[in-house]
């Protein structure tokens, strides 16, 4: 490599330095409103989380809420179509009788 593509090689490095320092200095000058910023989200959710929470568990309530409906309904035959048609009588099936003790 001679002294020309040498030179060529250490200045092209040279600018690249020079734009990742900017680009750092730029990053530092900005650093600190970044932190304002993050600590005012932070104190907004610090003191307004139980709002957040009553927001959040009224949103579930509403999804998952169960009516009386869905209890009083619960095991009973509300179709006509069943109503009308009764259960099947069991076959070679026998019982007796339990005695309590």
């Amino acid at each position: 490599m001679g002294f020309i593509e040498f030179l060529v090689v250490v200045l092209v490095l040279a600018i690249v330095v020079c734009v990742l320092f900017a680009l750092l200095k730029l990053f530092i000058l900005i650093l600190p409103f970044i932190l304002i910023i993050a600590g005012l989200i932070w104190l907004y959710i610090y003191f307004l989380k139980r709002k957040i929470r009553r927001e959040f568990s009224k949103e579930m309530d509403s999804d998952y809420k169960m009516s009386w409906e869905d209890f009083v309904s619960y095991g009973k035959n509300t179709n006509k179509d069943t109503e009308e048609h009764h259960r099947k009588p069991a076959r070679d099936v026998t019982t007796e009788d339990v005695n309590d003790k």
